[in-house]
């Protein structure tokens, strides 16, 4: 398998106030911002992000196009682990 990191077009660093509640792992989304989306629907808005990202590059993302990336991994890395 080739990866190829991808460029970081800024530094990534946590604004001044924010900071984790206690018991909140990295992995950890906030409760009021999950939306759980059937795969079909994740598959579309997937390919959507995709999209954007091959026209405007990563830096044109917003919050909810990283949290379609972020579901989507989580997703494929399960079902690999699932044929495991």
């Amino acid at each position: 398998r080739i990866f190829t990191p991808m460029p970081v077009d800024q530094p990534r660093t946590r604004p001044s106030g924010s900071s984790r509640a206690a018991g909140e792992s990295l992995g950890a989304k906030p409760s009021s911002s999950v939306t759980v989306l059937p795969e079909e629907q994740l598959d579309a808005r997937l390919d959507e992000v995709l999209a954007k990202i091959a026209r405007e590059g990563r830096g044109g993302l917003t919050e909810e196009d990283h949290r379609v990336l972020q579901e989507a991994s989580r997703r494929a890395r399960d079902k690999r682990s699932d044929r495991l």
